[in-house]
């Protein structure tokens, strides 16, 4: 039993040095307040798993090491609440308190500690030693609690990180707890070894809040990874105007990050805010414009962590600027790249409300046309676009039309087979002839036509532009002129 407690004891000692090595490495990659404590307060706890090691296994020192062990616990505990303070800010006053309650509890234990007895603890010492156990567990457990009920709000994945980080700093509470316990009851070596089980348990949790895989992510952003495909897909496929589309885009790009605020500005203007004044639209704007940061993703606002993906789209050059949560640094490293995805969508979408605008506004112009102009697909013979002019010539309104063979629906009569007009349509593009249509109420128009065809990127035909012109009244006159000649001619 001896032998599996020292074994135990030494596997969570290299837990805990892989775990403090490993957020000191996060730390000097990125160099941020947060993962500064983060790292501060496991890395101490992995020194003191080696300090508990070295004394048992040496039993020299122990006073001065016992002194040392007791101000690194209680520094990990206020490296903690200084985490959570860099990302949910604690009121001054409390923060001076926890900070003189750790304080003087450390120095009251090492006090106690330096003059108890070396073979038996004294009540005094045993009390201190409790109280310190406990100043622990409640400092760092406030801190927790804090934590975890600001997750809720969080995007999937961070909120799953931050969880097994709390999940694991719980496993260590109550492991501490358990110390207190067997030192108040008991010192079998049962209890002993399921306060270290629960240790070593906790640190798979904290391994994963720090580096999670990627199997392990995936089945974390599934069912939201759903969501944003439908997102994306109703984006893409929803045509208004510019600012319209950007605004409804702003929703799911400060949902990704977990914030509660963003901007897309184009061409030098602010297109769409949202989760913020237009006075803060405007200052951010001006801030990443005189910094030319608009170019991949930063953390460089006035306002706050602020990341900045660039979006190149005819409807103008620009940037998304997204207001990120206070996780976001911190875990928000997927987000961050899909936010990038994100934005391709938001430029294709924009490029799409930029086509429909240019259709729409030649569409408009074509409805000013005297001649009846319509489409129809090379392919399936629908008729694609119907324009007033068609209307008011043949009766047909552009619902009644579209998606209709124009030549069953107008009755036309060609000069030669429609097969050989679709052939030199084939060969040279265009054609040109007289043709009779019959209107909705039955009148039969000699028409003047003039077609083309549209052909894709490869060439191939794709649809047919017909400009038809009623040349009844121009027969009618004609008709008259040559009566009125050979009318003149019998009289000569």
């Amino acid at each position: 039993m001896t032998q599996a407690l020292a074994a135990l004891q030494w596997a969570v000692a290299v837990a805990l040095i892989v775990l403090g090595t490993l957020t000191f490495v996060d730390w000097v990659r990125h160099r941020d307040r947060s993962r500064q404590y983060l790292a501060l307060a496991v890395g101490i706890l992995g020194i003191l798993g080696i300090l508990g090691q070295i004394t048992a296994a040496s039993g020299t020192a122990q006073v001065a090491v016992t002194a040392v062990s007791i101000a690194l616990f209680m520094a990990s505990a206020y490296a903690f609440v200084l985490f959570r303070h860099s990302l949910i800010p604690i009121a001054a006053g409390w923060l001076r308190a926890c900070s003189a309650t750790v304080l003087v509890v450390a120095a009251a234990c090492i006090a106690v500690n330096l003059n108890g007895s070396t073979t038996q603890a004294s009540g005094s010492t045993l009390f201190i030693d409790i109280l310190l156990l406990l100043t622990w567990c409640v400092v760092v457990g406030s801190s927790i609690t804090q934590l975890w009920q600001v997750s809720g709000s969080l995007p999937r994945v961070q909120r799953a990180r931050l969880r097994a980080l709390n999940a694991g700093f719980t496993g260590i509470i109550i492991a501490v707890l358990g110390t207190v316990y067997a030192t108040l009851a008991t010192s079998d070596t049962t209890v002993q070894l399921a306060v270290e089980a629960v240790v070593l348990i906790s640190m798979p949790w904290l391994a994963v809040s720090l580096s999670p895989p990627g199997w392990l992510r995936r089945i974390w952003r599934e069912s939201e990874e759903l969501q944003l495909r439908e997102a994306m897909n109703n984006l893409l496929l929803y045509s208004p105007d510019v600012a319209t589309l950007a605004s409804r885009a702003l929703e799911w790009a400060a949902r990704l990050l977990g914030g509660g605020a963003a901007l897309i500005a184009l061409d030098g203007r602010v297109v769409a805010v949202i989760g913020m004044s237009p006075a803060e639209g405007d200052e951010l704007h001006h801030e990443l414009e005189a910094t030319r940061n608009a170019v991949g993703l930063s953390f460089t606002s006035a306002l706050g962590p602020t990341a900045v993906v660039p979006l190149h789209s005819q409807a103008g050059e620009g940037f998304l600027a997204v207001l990120a949560g206070p996780f976001t640094p911190l875990f928000g490293d997927e987000e961050l790249a899909r936010l990038s995805q994100y934005a391709v969508s938001i430029t294709v979408a924009l490029d799409r409300v930029h086509l429909v605008a240019g259709v729409r506004r030649n569409a408009e112009l074509l409805d000013l046309a005297y001649d009846a102009i319509f489409s129809w697909d090379f392919a399936s013979r629908a008729i694609q676009y119907w324009n007033k002019a068609a209307s008011a010539l043949y009766g047909y309104s552009s619902a009644e039309a579209l998606g209709k063979d124009p030549q069953p629906l107008l009755q036309s009569e060609y000069p030669v087979p429609l097969d050989s007009i679709v052939a030199a349509l084939r060969e040279h593009d265009h054609w040109e002839g007289e043709l009779q249509q019959r209107t909705k109420d039955g009148r039969v128009l000699p028409i003047s036509a003039r077609w083309a065809v549209q052909r894709d990127a490869d060439g191939k035909p794709i649809s047919v532009v017909e400009i038809n012109r009623d040349i009844g009244h121009e027969k009618r006159v004609a008709e008259e002129l040559r009566a009125a000649r050979d009318a003149a001619e019998q009289a000569s």
